[in-house]
């Protein structure tokens, strides 16, 4: 299996804020900033299972993703992409887990300045 370290993804956590939804809505992957070719990857779908870059694969559901209140969800389901223990620093791994509203952990920003 391929795994990069997850620190490339240009998501970024937020603590304490209201994060905006993005207008779009729907399924999507979430590609790598540097590479298009790699996806954000959910090794499962329970609570813990680790989130990795892994090859784009269009018929991967565990690479397929939706916003909504600010939270990075796995499209279809109630699971959520989350911040192992809330731990705010580089290199820190990725997990999914069920999802929790205004849970920090949760929360994201969709773009670079914070929208």
């Amino acid at each position: 299996m391929f795994r990069l370290n997850v620190a490339f993804i240009t998501v970024a956590a937020v603590v304490a804020v209201k994060a905006q939804t993005p207008p779009f809505s729907g399924q999507a992957q979430i590609h790598l900033n540097l590479d298009n070719n790699y996806c954000l990857t959910a090794e499962g779908n329970q609570n813990g299972d680790i989130v990795d870059i892994q090859p784009c694969d269009s018929g991967n559901a565990n690479q397929d993703w939706t916003f909504s209140g600010g939270q990075v969800q796995l499209f279809g389901g109630n699971k959520c992409l989350d911040v192992t223990n809330g731990v705010n620093q580089d290199g820190t791994l990725l997990q999914i887990w069920d999802c929790v509203s205004y849970n920090t952990n949760q929360q994201w920003w969709y773009t670079g300045d914070n929208r």
